[in-house]
């Protein structure tokens, strides 16, 4: 009764609730009374078609007037209807509704001995309500003109930079909001501190960022970023602490999310964009996370399903992702040796060839050799940019602090 109650003062308070559902609701799967209820309110909106919200008090005499034997139920349930139940959970109520009557079918379909090609519909029915985030099928049509596409493209303030700051040159000023950023690497090389910097930048720029990570403890991650932040080496962050909170908290620490329990799979981390509506989310790394639904027995698949699911979301949510795989290690050499490579393509991304790659509006690889690595350096790499067309792999070298995660020019 309690999801019946929410999705009720939802609908009746807000139109646009109503329309986010409408669709989508079939009044038979709820109580005799909360059916009638809503039936109600659909009425109102059919009748009125620029009605935002429903009048509560016509809406309960209408229903007396029609179950007069039942007003003691009407009053018990329009006192539960309130403003304050809101419309930001009406798809989860509406969706834990369906998921609840699924269950209900396939358990009395299992428990009456039923044959499998009655039950398998209805197992299938309720795997993918169980791993719903949304309704589905809730197109819009995108409102801005052809003139604001461009003019908000060519505001200088709508790239979102990316670090280091020399990478934007080659990027237009930066990526969108809404675009994937998929950093590769091999072992040990620095991905997830470039992964961090990047989210220290972004902190230190005024974004809201969810960082979902899967690859260390999140006490150590937020040490690094906060000391990216802070432009400090751990061993200072711990002998002034209260200097080192002050620091972080100037340049945007309180705009970290760090999920806690971390989430395990793709439908978990769209529950977390969902709850925390970052700008941006960073996942590190995409070969931890499982996908919503498995599509795949093997690991590459599910790392390419895993990061399809994950463009997806930015898009949807015009939330820039930014995602950690990893690279190829390469063949070995006649004496048994992997020789190192510093700068890498497309070619080098773990996954199939059209699926992490694929989902990549910009790919950022970081490689190392001999002779940079004497030198406590790194190669970083644009080898796949949507946002300018370009001859040749751009290729910048950077001095890298792993401790702090912070890069600088050679």
């Amino acid at each position: 009764m309690a999801d019946e109650t929410a999705i009720l003062a939802a609908v009746l308070y807000d139109r646009s609730a109503y329309d986010a559902i409408v669709d989508h609701v079939d009044p038979s799967e709820f109580s005799a009374l909360a059916q009638a209820a809503y039936e109600q309110v659909a009425e109102w909106y059919t009748i009125d078609p620029k009605a935002t919200t429903c009048d509560r008090d016509t809406i309960k005499s209408r229903m007396l007037k029609a179950l007069p034997k039942h007003s003691d139920a009407i009053a018990n349930l329009f006192r539960e209807i309130t403003p304050e139940r809101g419309t930001a959970n009406v798809v989860r109520e509406v969706l834990d509704i369906k998921r609840h009557r699924a269950g209900n079918e396939l358990a009395m379909a299992i428990a009456a001995g039923k044959p499998a090609k009655e039950v398998s519909p209805l197992l299938d029915k309720y795997t993918v309500l169980n791993d719903a985030t949304d309704l589905g099928g809730g197109f819009r049509v995108l409102e801005k003109t052809y003139g604001d596409v461009v003019r908000e493209s060519a505001n200088p303030e709508t790239p979102i930079q990316l670090y280091p700051r020399r990478l934007n040159t080659m990027l237009r000023g930066g990526v969108l909001p809404g675009h994937c950023v998929v950093i590769i690497g091999r072992v040990n090389v620095g991905k997830s501190a470039l992964c961090l910097y990047n989210v220290a930048g972004m902190l230190r720029a005024g974004k809201k960022v969810l960082l979902i990570e899967n690859e260390d403890l999140p006490d150590d991650v937020k040490r690094r970023v906060g000391c990216c932040l802070a432009g400090c080496s751990l061993d200072w962050a711990e002998s002034n602490p209260d200097e080192f909170e002050k620091r972080c908290k100037k340049y945007g620490g309180d705009n970290l999310i760090i999920p806690d329990p971390v989430p395990g799979t793709t439908k978990d981390v769209a529950r977390a964009i969902e709850h925390f509506k970052p700008d941006v989310c960073a996942v590190n790394q995409v070969r931890h996370l499982a996908p919503s639904r498995e599509a795949a027995s093997d690991n590459t698949g599910a790392v390419d399903r895993v990061a399809q699911q994950l463009r997806a979301m930015g898009k949807r949510t015009r939330t820039l992702m930014i995602l950690v795989g990893a690279a190829l290690e390469g063949s070995p050499a006649t004496d048994g040796t992997i020789p190192d490579k510093a700068v890498m393509t497309m070619a080098d991304s773990y996954g199939s060839k059209t699926g992490v790659p694929g989902c990549a509006d910009v790919m950022l690889g970081i490689g190392t050799n001999e002779a940079l690595t004497n030198r406590d350096m790194v190669a970083i790499t644009i080898c796949k940019n949507k946002r300018k067309k370009m001859k040749t792999l751009p290729v910048i070298h950077q001095v890298l602090n792993g401790e702090s995660c912070r890069f600088k020019d050679a």
